[in-house]
């Protein structure tokens, strides 16, 4: 499955963004048995400073620099 696959698996209502909930729900959904204080950490680790969701593209970019280990700024700098 692809990183994109896996945000819209979790975007339940297509607004393009994942809300605190909808990251919740998916927690829920996948089993992964955190609690909201670390769920909210998780969302504040992947989304910008003091937002309640993350873009599609921030989710991507975030994802994808963990994944491959790259840095963030610099996949910003390549667009």
């Amino acid at each position: 499955m692809t990183i994109e696959a896996c945000f819209d698996l979790i975007d339940d209502d297509g607004s393009q963004t994942v809300s605190m909930d909808e990251l919740k729900q998916a927690i829920i959904r996948f089993d992964l048995r955190l609690n909201d204080k670390q769920i909210k950490v998780f969302l504040s680790r992947l989304s910008d400073k003091n937002a309640t969701y993350i873009s599609r593209d921030a989710f991507i970019k975030r994802f994808w620099s963990a994944f491959t280990y790259e840095n963030i700024a610099e996949m910003d700098d390549q667009e």
